[in-house]
């Protein structure tokens, strides 16, 4: 809107300066148009304002798409906009940097109040694991990153050590018989390629996950090769288990509340399409049995 009213300011100065007598306006109407005369500084104050306000409108675009963003995109758009808003020390205030600087308080003000820790994080891993995201964070976003991401990851170790020993236990008694057969087969092979003096090497057993570190280097070692998300997990997921664990857990929040409005908006059309659908009489019947549930 207002970079259009700048795109014909020419026509604006042109009509509310001097009304033309093609117009046929009275001279009291004349008058009033007079007074809504931008000056210069009118309008340089108006293009200070859509200067700064253009990231913010490219922002929006980019958290209102067809395709719901997720909460990987927050952490970048944020340290755009900080970016954007911060000024030099040696910088001297012109009217727009005034603007910059009332707007960085304000920003700051808001997700320092608003954003708790937690969400924080969220959306700090879901930016670091998300490989189109990945390459707009700083070093330190990204060191803080792989330190929230593994003091979380040693509770995904405790889980998958009692996963792995469930399910051997499981596997122990449901197989027993099998087992014992294969063993007392696998016995009698290695007492033969002994006698023959064939070194037998032990098959380690148990299960031994990669550990976060490793899965970290692989990620940002690998994540420039893929063009999109999708793409990337797809392929990596059974390599990256925990990473990808991470991954299902905070990549699938969406960026905005828009998707949860949509899906109460829909809910509720269908109820109501659903009511009107209904024959006269059921509807009927059934607005009665609700009135005296009421009563009751």
């Amino acid at each position: 809107m207002i970079s259009r009213f700048i795109f014909f300011s020419s026509i604006i100065t042109s009509i509310t300066h001097n009304p033309s007598d093609d117009i046929k306006l009275k001279q009291s109407q004349c008058r009033k148009l007079k007074k809504l005369s931008f000056t210069s500084l009118d309008w340089s104050i108006l293009k200070a304002l859509e200067n700064v306000l253009e990231p913010f409108n490219h922002s929006t675009k980019i958290l209102s798409t067809r395709h719901r963003p997720t909460l990987s995109i927050c952490q970048s758009v944020i340290d755009a906009l900080t970016n954007f808003l911060t000024l030099a020390d040696d910088t001297p205030l012109t009217l727009q940097d005034l603007l910059k600087k009332q707007l960085l308080l304000n920003l700051n003000f808001c997700f320092d109040k608003h954003v708790s820790d937690e969400q924080q994080n969220a959306m700090l891993i879901s930016s670091f694991l998300d490989p189109i995201t990945y390459r707009y964070l700083n070093c330190d976003d990204k060191k803080e990153a792989e330190i929230i991401i593994c003091n979380e990851a040693k509770q995904h170790y405790i889980n998958l050590s009692i996963q792995s020993t469930s399910s051997h236990s499981k596997s122990s008694t449901i197989k027993s018989s099998t087992n014992d057969q294969q063993c007392n087969q696998e016995t009698t092979l290695k007492i033969f390629f002994q006698t023959c003096g064939i070194v037998v090497e032990e098959t380690p057993s148990g299960f031994k996950p990669s550990t976060i570190k490793q899965e970290i280097a692989h990620y940002m070692a690998t994540n420039n090769f893929y063009a999109t998300f999708s793409q990337y997990w797809s392929s990596n997921k059974d390599h990256l288990p925990i990473l990808s664990s991470f991954v299902r857990h905070y990549n699938i929040m969406c960026a905005t509340s828009i998707d949860c409005e949509s899906a109460f908006s829909i809910a509720g059309f269908i109820h109501r399409k659903n009511r009107s659908s209904l024959a006269p009489s059921t509807l009927r019947y059934s607005m009665i049995l609700r009135d005296q549930n009421k009563h009751n």
